[in-house]
């Protein structure tokens, strides 16, 4: 797993090599005796996002393996070693994940699978393989300004990818017009249809969106309600509000008046009815005498 490309490699064996490299991508390691994982490009934290460590770097440890974080003498994780090395979020996270107790060596496994073996059916079948992960849509993610965390991240399945992008608004209408194109394309070659370029979906994408948002109208805007709050007259003043209303399917009308002091404190109310519906014009002079005169018993006009 270790062996490297060269300039004399038939084809072949640099597909395999290419190969090897995106299956190293996706595997993980099973901690066994921690002698064969390197703390810093193997060692994954068990968090859906960024698993790999991403504290700096020390020089003398450069190529240190996991084994030298562990206390021999009684196989625990050594606390003062990893504080001082890790991020604190690292930290909290490692001294979480559990020391196996029975001799075994580290192991690679595919962590997208039931028995963590590595086929080219679970690749294959992939919708995330399909649509994100495959080696040929590197020309279709190539922007790392908008597609970063395809490098920075490993995701389960595409259900966690997508829930990842909206999550963090990662250009989400640019992925879904981006991951239709390419699945149109799939279908136009397996129908032996005319297709674009792989090269050309990425810029095609983009113009489908542009295009889109463009005959978008614009956001509507909701008209400010300045709802007005009812005050208390001045000192030693009342306050006298009325208003009328129409039963039309019961053939009456109705008057209501409320008198309030100046503390806001209702002094006298009145609810009357009328036998029959009268127009607009009527109940209006109608509540404005009966509030009148239903104001001038009470008092309210001496001075």
């Amino acid at each position: 797993m270790e062996t490297r490309d060269s300039r004399a490699s038939s084809y072949a064996w640099t597909s395999i090599l290419h190969g090897r490299d995106v299956i190293l991508k996706g595997c993980k390691w099973r901690i066994g005796n921690d002698k064969s994982v390197s703390i810093w490009q193997d060692f994954s934290l068990p968090q859906r996002h960024t698993p790999q460590v991403w504290s700096t770097v020390i020089e003398l440890l450069v190529d240190a393996k996991v084994d030298m974080l562990i206390d021999a003498s009684n196989w625990q994780w050594d606390h003062g070693l990893i504080d001082g090395i890790f991020t604190p979020e690292e930290v909290e996270v490692i001294k979480q994940i559990p020391l196996s107790q029975v001799e075994a060596v580290d192991s690679l496994f595919w962590p997208f699978t039931q028995r963590g073996e590595y086929t080219c059916k679970s690749v294959s079948e992939s919708a995330l393989h399909a649509l994100w992960t495959c080696q040929e849509l590197d020309v279709v993610w190539e922007n790392e300004d908008l597609w970063l965390c395809r490098w920075n991240n490993v995701f389960m399945d595409f259900k966690e990818l997508l829930s990842w992008l909206v999550k963090h608004q990662q250009n989400v209408e640019l992925f879904f017009i981006t991951t239709w194109s390419m699945w149109t394309q799939r279908n136009q070659v397996r129908l032996n249809q005319p297709s674009c370029s792989s090269h050309l979906l990425a810029s095609m994408a983009k113009e489908r969106l542009e295009e889109f948002l463009a005959v978008q109208p614009p956001p509507r805007t909701r008209p400010m309600v300045i709802r007005s709050q009812w005050q208390p007259p001045s000192l030693g003043l009342v306050k006298i509000n009325f208003d009328g209303a129409v039963f039309s399917k019961e053939n009456k009308s109705g008057i209501g008046v409320v008198i309030s002091d100046d503390y806001g404190l209702v002094m006298a109310l009145l609810a009357k009815q009328l036998p029959r519906v009268h127009s607009p014009l009527e109940i209006k002079a109608l509540i404005v005498s009966t509030t009148l005169q239903f104001a001038s018993n009470l008092g309210c006009f001496r001075g």
